[in-house]
């Protein structure tokens, strides 16, 4: 069962979620969380389920449980990573609309949570073989001025850039 580890690099006032391995439950983040309804596939290539338990993350592999919790009611719950993003407004999870609303974040919009990497699910279903498999890409857990422009982009940042644009152009 592969699992998912964190280093927290400070490389010029940011610290970064870097892929590698590590125990189930090692890896605990607080931030930002949005939800979402819309779509009509995720990035692994399923059918999107708005009233599902999954999310989005930026890097995590999919299939990974992540309990998410919303520390101001105590409310949590576990999803399944099966999207990418969020790519905007410093967020580290997008859940899908049946998730927030276990969480009673729906209402809020985006909401501060606390989130833990369980490992990979062993119920979940398979990525389809015609779905992009793609390297996971750092999230900036803290966010600071970067004194050196980054020179190489990862592939779903690219993409991602083109979807919806890019500031630091």
């Amino acid at each position: 069962m592969g699992t998912w580890a964190a280093t927290a690099v400070a490389a010029g006032g940011i610290a970064l979620l870097l892929a590698g391995q590590a125990e189930a439950g090692s890896i605990k983040t607080e931030g930002k969380a949005s939800w979402y309804k819309m779509g009509t596939r995720t990035a692994n290539g399923e059918r999107y389920d708005p009233m599902g338990i999954t999310a989005a993350h930026p890097s995590l592999p999919f299939n990974t449980k992540v309990r998410v919790t919303n520390p101001r009611s105590g409310d949590s719950v576990i999803v399944r990573i099966n999207d990418r993003g969020p790519f905007t407004g410093g967020r580290i999870i997008d859940l899908s609309q049946g998730a927030a609303q276990a969480i009673d974040l729906v209402k809020l919009g985006v909401a501060q949570v606390k989130i833990e990497v369980l490992g990979a699910s062993a119920d979940a279903a398979p990525t389809p073989a015609s779905a992009p498999t793609q390297e996971p890409v750092p999230v900036v857990l803290a966010s600071a001025e970067i004194d050196e422009p980054v020179r190489e982009r990862q592939p779903l940042l690219l993409k991602a850039e083109q979807r919806i644009g890019s500031s630091s152009r």
